[in-house]
């Protein structure tokens, strides 16, 4: 689908204009609404061209050229169960009805909606009639849903709720459901075990891209204590928990590591010194432990105690932003850089873990997105079709004429 406008609002880093371009979506013109300083920063780093309608309460009908698409993933802190669980009138979860307004003002042809699946439950199911009442009031879209797991794609538990709204009275294209055979590519996609990585760490191959995370994870029964005293308990079906903006809540289970010992700079000019004493020696404390990159333990020795080690990492470690990265479905190091009053900047993992817990998963997104044009070019097709029935037709009855 071409020369399409796209408003993404609560634009976040980017999840939905990526993964709909991997799916073949091609914008003329991209805006994006946001109030996050860094996501701000690193979405005009990774779209150049996308401009910044600035916050979601600001946008006015006319300000922007009407668009084709609008996305929006609204603030779900209020929705969550790890939140407060206020609703959907709480007072982040409530600019929902900001991204209603600018649906009614604007009125593009398609919207995708994406929520937490706690809006499914949210005070006893009524936050999701609310929502789908709304849709409704705007008196123009269909709409179908569905609750999504990344786990169909990317080895990371995260469900949430895509809602895809059309024009009524035309020929609606049928969305969902998606991942019929999603599980598939997940089960089959696990090849080889990595031997790169300071971990043992599986390697899942989707397309060209390679997501690493720890095999060992388990579920432990009650939980266990990290720090702070939380309980987190680990899955045992090889994904990870659900990302979130808290770097401490992105968690795996380590488990053994090969090392190797080898001698620091001091202790090599310990020893060249003591070579010209005519010894041999290098203290054993300017000794360093050096994960493996073979896989392989190191030469048995003498030395029991000390170096014949095989260390037992079956302890707690939070994901690197760049295994984030992976479990979302980005291109490493999306969230690395930002523009800044006109300045490339390095952001904090701190900022990169933030923003990418509120990120919607790309490979999901481009999954919906296939399915759109999909059943788009089915209409333009079967219009094609009529249209050239119709001129035989008419070329028939010319030459009967």
């Amino acid at each position: 689908m071409k020369n399409l406008v796209l408003l993404d609002l609560f634009s976040g880093i980017g999840g939905f204009p990526k993964g709909l371009k991997e799916a073949g979506f091609i914008f003329k013109e991209h805006y994006f609404s946001e109030i996050d300083k860094y996501a701000i920063a690193n979405y005009s780093y990774n779209f150049k061209n996308a401009i910044y309608a600035g916050p979601i309460e600001n946008i006015r009908k006319g300000q922007l050229q009407r668009p084709d698409i609008i996305t929006f993933g609204s603030p779900c802190q209020d929705l969550s169960i790890a939140g407060k669980q206020r609703g959907i009138k709480g007072s982040k979860s409530r600019l929902f009805f900001e991204a209603i307004r600018i649906l009614d003002a604007y009125r593009p042809r398609l919207f995708i909606f994406e929520n937490v699946k706690g809006l499914f439950s949210s005070n006893q199911g009524k936050d999701f009639e609310i929502v789908l009442k709304s849709f409704a009031n705007l008196g123009i879209y269909d709409v179908q849903w569905q609750l999504l797991n990344t786990a169909w794609f990317l080895p990371q538990n995260r469900e949430r709720i895509y809602l895809v709204g059309s024009f009524r009275g035309k020929s609606r294209p049928q969305i969902f459901p998606v991942g019929e055979s999603c599980q598939a590519i997940k089960d089959c996609s696990r090849e080889r075990l990595s031997k790169t990585n300071t971990s043992p760490t599986i390697v899942t191959k989707v397309g060209d891209a390679s997501v690493m995370t720890n095999p060992f994870i388990f579920s432990l029964r009650g939980g266990r204590k990290v720090k702070g005293g939380t309980k987190v308990e680990f899955r045992k079906d090889g994904s990870t928990n659900c990302i979130t903006r808290v770097d401490q809540d992105n968690l795996v289970l380590g488990n053994w590591q090969p090392l190797r010992v080898e001698r620091t700079e001091k202790a090599k000019e310990i020893r060249r010194e003591s070579q010209k004493k005519g010894k041999d020696y290098a203290p054993f404390r300017e000794k360093q432990f050096v994960p493996r990159h073979d896989g392989i333990i190191g030469t048995i020795t003498a030395h029991s105690q000390n170096e014949n080690l095989l260390t037992h990492l079956n302890c707690v470690r939070k994901l690197t932003p760049l295994e984030c990265e992976r479990l979302q479905g980005f291109p490493d190091n999306w969230t690395k850089h930002g523009i800044i009053n006109g300045e490339k900047v390095e952001l904090s993992d701190y900022r990169r873990y933030h923003m990418l817990g509120n990120a919607v998963s790309v490979p999901v997104v481009k999954a919906v997105g296939e399915r759109i044009i999909n059943k788009e070019l089915l209409k333009e097709i079967s219009k094609a079709a009529i249209l050239l029935k119709s001129k035989a037709l008419q070329l028939q009855f010319a030459l009967l004429k």
